[in-house]
Formats: C-alpha cells, sequence, structure tokens
C-alpha cells in the first residue's frame, strides 16, 4: 500500500486528546447528609451498572477513534498498486501522411472509417485511462517539426481532450527529432529524480514528503515506423542514448501491405513565348507489388464571381464548378515504378484552379482483384493559373490603320493605345519618358520620331535616318519565296506563299547578324526581325493597306505573334505559387502599404490567420490542409473581424500539395533498430485507490454511533 499524502498522518495525533477525556476523571465535591443509610442502598444500585457503564463508555472510545483513523487515512489517500514506484510517461505520436492511411481490422479487412492516427490514439487515451494519481504523461507531435502538445500532467480528463483534438496531417514527419526531444525529456527526468533523492536524505522530514520524484521513465513510439529510415533513424548505430532504467517501447501501428498510388509531382508554368499556354508536369508512382489501371482526369475549376460572393457565397467552394478540362486515356503503372502522366500543353487564357485526379479502375493480377487505395490523400493535386498580365501596346501612326487596330483588338492579351499624327498635331511629343515606360510595345506606322522610345518596336514602312533598316527605292508586285523562316516565332502558323504586295520598299540587308530576314523577294528582305540586348525590333517594309495580307487569316497571326515575341523579352514569366504541405510558404506582397495579410486554408473549419509582411514578403507556415489558400491584405479594421470573415474576390490564391514520393510509402516497419521493446497489446497494471471505500466507512461509523447513543435507548 502507498500514500500519496503521508504528510495528513499527523492528523492521527487527535487520538491523544480523545482518549485523554475518556479517561481523566474529574474532582469529585464532598456534600455533608443528615443520614448515611440512604446513600449506603443507591450505592449498591450503581454497582450494579458499572460494567454495563464501562462497556458503553469502550465502545464510544472505540468509535471516536476509528473515525479519526478513517479520515485521517482518507487525507493521506492510500492506494494499491502492482507499481513499486510512480511512472513518468513519454509518448510520441506519429502525425505524418501515412498515419492517415486506412488501418485493418481483425479480419485483415480494410476498415474504411478508421485510419491508422485514430488507432493511435485510442491507445494513448488508454494510457491516459489508466494513469494513477503519482503517475504523470506527456505528448510529443512528430509532425514536421516535433512538439509538445500536452506538458507533464496527471489530470486524464485534460489529456484525453487533448488527444482528440490531435490529428495526422499531410506533410512529411522526421521521427529522428522527435525522438531526440524524448530523450531530452527522459534526461531532464532522471536529473530532477537525483536531486530530489539528495534533498531528502539530507531532510529529518523526508518521512512527510511524497516520493514522487523517485519514478520509471517510460518511452512509448506511436507509429507506422515508414518515416524513420528517411529521419536516419535505422541509419543510425547503436541504440538511443537514454538514462538507466527508462524503457522505451515502439508500439507499431498498419499494415505489411504498400498498396497506394499517388502524385509525386503537379506543376504548370506559362510558355515564355505562348502567353495563355501552359506547360503541365505530372508523375505517378505505383508503391503496391501490383500492376495498377489508372484513369488521370484533369478538372479546370472556375472562379466564383464578384456578385456570387457578394451573396454570401465561399469562394472556397470552387469544386462545386469544377469542369472536366482532360481526361487521358486508361493506363497501366507497372509496380513500384513511376510515369509521366501524358498532359500535353493546355491552352487557358483565364485564370483558375487545375485539378489533377487519379482513379485506380482495375489491377493485371487477377489474385489482387479488389484492390484498394490504402492512402488516398496523395491522389489529388492543385495548381493554380494566376491571371496573365495584359500586353500594353501604343499605335503611332500618321492616320488611321483600321486593318491594323482591329488585328490588335481580336487579341485578347493585348490592350491597344493610338495616337494619330497629322501635320502640327503630334500628340506624340506630348509624351514624357514616364508615359511611354508604361508600354511593352510602340508600333510606328509610317511615322518615325526623332528618338526612340525605350520600349520594343515595330516599324511599318517608315523612313528616316533614325529608322533601324535603310532603304534603297520601292519594289512593285514583289514576290515572296517559299523559303521564308517559318521557325522564327513572329512565323508560327502565318501563311506568305499565297501574299500580294502591291508595293514595298527596297530594303538594305543590314550587315548586323542579329537581324533575322523572315520574309524576303528574292534577294530583297520584306520583313525582318531583330534581337539586341536593349529592345526587340520587327520591321515591315510595306504597309498593311498595301497588301492582301489584311485579308487573310495570317494577319491576325502575324500580329498577335508579333506582339507576343516583342513582349516577352521584358516580361517576366507568371510566378505560379506552389508549396509543399508542412512546410513554410514564402508569399510575395508587392505594392501594398500593408503591414499584415489574411491567410484563409482550403478547410473552412479553420479559422482566417493574419500574418506579418516584411521586406514585401510574408511567411505563412501553417501548410497543413492539401488545397486553394486564398490571402489578401488585410486593415486594421478587418483584423477585428478576421475569424469570421471570407476571402474576397480580389484575393490571390496558392496551393500546397503533398508531392512526396517518401510518404506514400505506408508499409509498416516492425523494427526501429534503437534498442526499443516491440509492444503490440499493452495490459495496464493493477491498481485501486480505497479513499472512496474510506469515505463510506465512516459515514457508516457516524450512523452506527447515531443510532446506539440517540435514537435507541440500547444503553
Amino acid at each position: 500500500m502507498n500514500l500519496l499524502t503521508p504528510a495528513y498522518l499527523g492528523f492521527l495525533s487527535l487520538l491523544i486528546p480523545v482518549i485523554l477525556l475518556y479517561f481523566i476523571k474529574p474532582k469529585r465535591k464532598r456534600v455533608l447528609v443528615p443520614s448515611f443509610h440512604i446513600w449506603e442502598r443507591m450505592s449498591r444500585e450503581q454497582q450494579a451498572n458499572d460494567l454495563i457503564k464501562m462497556l458503553k463508555r469502550l465502545l464510544s472510545l472505540i468509535l471516536h477513534c476509528i473515525l479519526i483513523l478513517l479520515l485521517t487515512m482518507a487525507l493521506a489517500r492510500p492506494f494499491f498498486s502492482e507499481r513499486l514506484v510512480p511512472q513518468r510517461i513519454v509518448v510520441v505520436m506519429d502525425a505524418s501522411t501515412s498515419m492517415l492511411a486506412y488501418s485493418m481490422d481483425e479480419d485483415g479487412a480494410i476498415d474504411g472509417e478508421s485510419r491508422r492516427f485514430d488507432k493511435a490514439r485510442d491507445f494513448a487515451k488508454k494510457l491516459a485511462g489508466d494513469l494513477s494519481p503519482e503517475d504523470r504523461m506527456m505528448v510529443i507531435e512528430a509532425a514536421t517539426q516535433p512538439r509538445v502538445v500536452m506538458p507533464m500532467t496527471s489530470d486524464r480528463s485534460n489529456l484525453k481532450d487533448m488527444l482528440d483534438t490531435m490529428s495526422a496531417r499531410p506533410g512529411q514527419t522526421n521521427l529522428n527529432e522527435a525522438l531526440t526531444l524524448a530523450q531530452a525529456v527522459a534526461r531532464q527526468l532522471a536529473e530532477k529524480a537525483q536531486k530530489a533523492k539528495a534533498s531528502r536524505e539530507e531532510s529529518w522530514l523526508s518521512f512527510f514528503k511524497a516520493n514522487t520524484e523517485e519514478a520509471e521513465t517510460i518511452v512509448y513510439v506511436l507509429s507506422d515506423g515508414t518515416d524513420s529510415k528517411l529521419a536516419g533513424v535505422t541509419k543510425k548505430t547503436g541504440e538511443l542514448s537514454l538514462p538507466k532504467g527508462t524503457k522505451f517501447f515502439y508500439v507499431p501501428f498498419g499494415t505489411e501491405k504498400n498498396d497506394n498510388l499517388g502524385i509525386t509531382a503537379f506543376a504548370i508554368r506559362e510558355l515564355l513565348n505562348s502567353q495563355g499556354d501552359h506547360e503541365v508536369l505530372a508523375t505517378a508512382h505505383n508503391y503496391s507489388d501490383t500492376d495498377l489501371v489508372v484513369r488521370p482526369e484533369l478538372f479546370f475549376l472556375n472562379d466564383r464571381s464578384k456578385k456570387e460572393i457578394a451573396e454570401g457565397k465561399d469562394s472556397r467552394d470552387v469544386d462545386d464548378d469544377e469542369d472536366i478540362l482532360d481526361s487521358l486515356p486508361e493506363m497501366v503503372i507497372p509496380a513500384g515504378k513511376s510515369v509521366s502522366l501524358p498532359i500535353n500543353e493546355t491552352n487557358i487564357r483565364k485564370s483558375g484552379i487545375l485539378k489533377l485526379r487519379l482513379s485506380v479502375t482495375g489491377v493485371t493480377d487477377k489474385s489482387r482483384e479488389g484492390w484498394t487505395d490504402l492512402l488516398d490523400v496523395d491522389n489529388v493535386a492543385y495548381a493554380v493559373i494566376p491571371k496573365s498580365k495584359p500586353k500594353k501596346v501604343l499605335l503611332v501612326c500618321s492616320e488611321r490603320n483600321l486593318f491594323l487596330e482591329t488585328a490588335l483588338g481580336q487579341d485578347s492579351s493585348i490592350e491597344a493605345d493610338r495616337l494619330v499624327v497629322q501635320g502640327t498635331l503630334n500628340p506624340y511629343k506630348e509624351l514624357s519618358d514616364k508615359d511611354l515606360k508604361k508600354y511593352d510595345v510602340v508600333i510606328f506606322d509610317r511615322y518615325l520620331p526623332e528618338k526612340l522610345p525605350d520600349a520594343d518596336l515595330m516599324f511599318f514602312a517608315t523612313r528616316g535616318e533614325k529608322s533601324p533598316i535603310q532603304g534603297d527605292g520601292s519594289m512593285t508586285l514583289p514576290l515572296i519565296q517559299d523559303d521564308y523562316d517559318k521557325s522564327h516565332p513572329v512565323m508560327h502558323y502565318v501563311q506568305m506563299t499565297n501574299v500580294n504586295i502591291a508595293s514595298a520598299q527596297k530594303l538594305i540587308r543590314p550587315a548586323d547578324l542579329r537581324w533575322k530576314v523572315l520574309v524576303q523577294s528574292f534577294k530583297d528582305p520584306l520583313i525582318l526581325a531583330g534581337d539586341f540586348p536593349e529592345r526587340r525590333m520587327i520591321y515591315v517594309g510595306f504597309h498593311a493597306s498595301d497588301s492582301d495580307i489584311v485579308l487573310q487569316q495570317s494577319w491576325p497571326m502575324f500580329i498577335s505573334n508579333s506582339m507576343e515575341w516583342l513582349a516577352n523579352r521584358r516580361r517576366e514569366r507568371v510566378n505560379i505559387p506552389n508549396f509543399r504541405a508542412g512546410y513554410a510558404a514564402s508569399l510575395k506582397v508587392p505594392g501594398t502599404e500593408a503591414k499584415r495579410i489574411a491567410v484563409w486554408a482550403p478547410d473552412k473549419k479553420l479559422k482566417a490567420v493574419s500574418v506579418p509582411i516584411y521586406g514585401g514578403e510574408a511567411t505563412y507556415t501553417a501548410t497543413e490542409a492539401i488545397g486553394v489558400y486564398h490571402a489578401s491584405p488585410l486593415t486594421e479594421e478587418q483584423e477585428a473581424t478576421l475569424a469570421e470573415s471570407k476571402p474576397p474576390f480580389e484575393a490571390s490564391r496558392f496551393t500546397v500539395n503533398l508531392l512526396s514520393q517518401s510518404e506514400g510509402h505506408i508499409q509498416v516497419e516492425k523494427k526501429l533498430n534503437q534498442g526499443e521493446e516491440l509492444l503490440e497489446n499493452y495490459e495496464a497494471g493493477f491498481e485501486m485507490e480505497i479513499r472512496p471505500t474510506l469515505l463510506w466507512l465512516i459515514l457508516a461509523v457516524l450512523l452506527l454511533e447515531s443510532l446506539l447513543f440517540h435514537f435507541l435507548t440500547v444503553f
């Protein structure tokens, strides 16, 4: 039997005054009487009842002593246990992606409603429920970075409530760092126990001090062990350095099956020479031991309109508006192999979300029919298609050119302004260098300024000393050669063989080899393109109205290609933010005076958080959910109502995906090779605190005393 609070045994000293009250007789008073005969007869009657009175006093004394003894023991809290010393339990909970895999029932069938982490949590709650009043327990979460989620406590209710709030999350886990943290805690407990023992030995009050520091330390690792190889645990030699007497148990959760299919790469980028076209890279890995028949599907998630958001709809509900963009044919992914998915270039001219989903439709091995993907969180990946920045074009002409204006207007990615120079009316001269800097391309149509602007330029039949190409007269009905340069980006899909030109400039071929002749008539160039460090230029030696090219389909294609090629020299490739789960997301926040931004996670159960901005960047660390996140600059007024707010229409977006080949390995590791003991079944030790029994006995004694001495006439 052990006592939780032995200091209360001092209340046993109350027995001394109680016993004295029963045995100390008061001093008798002398009284004179006229005759002794009457008192003699009364004395004989009194002696007959002395034995009964003595028994009455003795029974009352015994009942009061028992009552004091029971009260004292109830305060000292005695309990019986098989444990010789209290326990200090350190539980390491693996919260990585692999712990989201479905668990198996006793018959080996897949339990579709329970995951590995649920089983581990039930085990930890069992440990918490078996704590004695002397025991203590702490919980360490092993995620991307280990952290203590519950310090040492004996409160079983708080432990169970905290465990209910925990969950596994997508992301990589470094189990080695979590074990290092548990090792440090074990050493700290050992040092504390040694100091407490020395302190008690030096004190004469050691009997009244609880012996709780001299406890047994036990480390439980609740994991599937799949992250141990990656973290370097199994590669280390020797055992985990734990203090002497510390027990180390590994409790494995999971199955030896590695049945999983996952997306290990999904990225999208805008083609540099084709604005609006995107190149998609996607890779899938088959972790199982059988070949799988897989159907990849690509969805385009439309943006919700500003009107819908104003009506109360949440912009995070993009899955409701998904449209199938491409359903690829079924393909076989061999066992244990990675395969690139055959997704071609995607032409999407508006912003939105790309969603890739993999579905297993069958297996090639008939003996594995009924194959089930145990880990489904890596079957989906997202990518953001950002809004493309329009190309700003300035058309400067000597007179209106409807053919050129119409071709510029047909390209939705071009924003064009027009200036007409007529005689003394020259609005171009009124433009400052600052005004011209906002244009990506400037087109001069039969007009040449005295000074060329700092921009990429296109010329139509211009003459003068400042002209980049000089002429030597004119040509009538020039014939276009069939061997024009079809490989140059400007000439993609442009057909020139059937183009007729009434008149054109007779151009002098430049000596600078950076000029490329795109179209020529025999040896006379008609269209040239120059790529220089300071700018790109295109020179057309004929006017649009002097040719029937404006009546053909090649005309708008030629203008669009020219604007794309010219603007791409200065235009940076649009950054498409995509981050991995569990890692910090560095968000660029240019052009804002706000000091903080708000970030909304795809899970609407999670409230929006405020993130500070430093040097035009904000670092967001809570990347624990796979999907599309929203971010928007935050004012002080908005921060007060941030918890209940929804992402605005103008919010920027970024995606978080798993994309980890190591986390897709879900086959349980039966051993960590760190000197641990394998524990598959846990049995609680016998323990019982008898304070409730003592309280019931106290009540029984009080009732007995009341019945004998107050309500009944036994004595």
